[in-house]
């Protein structure tokens, strides 16, 4: 992957103006010879955040649906992460948001259609969300729906039961893995905040924390809810003290 989607020279100016030409060059130019049209709010929102980017300032930003923000504030987020060389973090409201960006034909896969733009971007999702081994074990045996449970655990991967060291592995145990499972039944298998994962024995193959180790990783985006953000600013400190990775990097 280029670090830079364009030909940076420290030398010429400052990266914000350089970042700033690239993306007034993907507005005016080749996004509308692939059929996108030119929008004056949306060129006037690319101005101001190469403004608050240049300043190191915040930028509130309203405009009505439809008005192609997304696409802009995505092209300024990816240039200051690897500007930054640390991943950027994009809090949406709620789900059909994150929907909209990382959907097979959603804004992060136009750009990479239409730019040759290699984008990494992944989900953070709550502990909520994600599978608990300990939980499912309980349900597959006590609960009145046992043999259910014991479904859904004949089907989890193989290195999840097995006893030696993992040579591959892989995010699993996701909530929209089980769309057939009412809540009431997710919430008896599923992460509570009466689980303690830092003393779980299962930790190292549960789910949530493979998915965790792999958005961490990710090179420019991490796509979350508010509320997943909010719990990690809540709880930043705490798991400092506790000797806790944070939810986000």
């Amino acid at each position: 992957m280029e670090r830079y989607p364009f030909e940076y020279d420290p030398s010429r100016s400052s990266f914000a103006q350089q970042a700033g030409e690239w993306i007034a060059d993907v507005f005016y130019d080749i996004l509308p010879e692939h059929g996108f049209e030119v929008r004056d709010e949306q060129i006037y929102m690319a101005f101001q955040l190469e403004r608050a980017f240049a300043d190191k300032k915040t930028i509130f930003a309203e405009a009505g649906v439809g008005t192609g923000k997304t696409l802009v504030y995505l092209l300024y987020t990816v240039c200051y992460a690897r500007y930054m060389r640390k991943p950027a973090v994009i809090a949406c409201a709620d789900e059909s948001l994150i929907e909209q960006l990382v959907k097979p034909e959603g804004d992060i896969a136009k750009l990479v259609e239409h730019l040759g733009l290699a984008i990494d971007a992944r989900l953070g999702k709550s502990p909520d969300q994600y599978l608990c081994l300990i939980k499912l074990e309980h349900a597959r045996v006590g609960d009145d729906e046992a043999g259910l449970f014991e479904d859904i655990t004949k089907e989890l991967p193989t290195f999840v039961q097995s006893p030696a060291a993992m040579q591959t592995f892989h995010s699993y145990g996701d909530r929209k893995d089980y769309p057939t499972l009412s809540d009431e039944q997710w919430n008896k298998i599923n992460w509570d905040s009466f689980q303690d994962c830092f003393i779980c024995e299962k930790r190292h193959r549960c789910g949530q924390t493979l998915s965790r180790d792999h958005y961490r990783r990710s090179q420019d985006l991490i796509i979350c809810s508010h509320d997943y953000y909010m719990e990690h600013v809540w709880t930043y400190e705490g798991r400092k003290r506790e000797g806790q990775l944070p939810l986000l990097p």
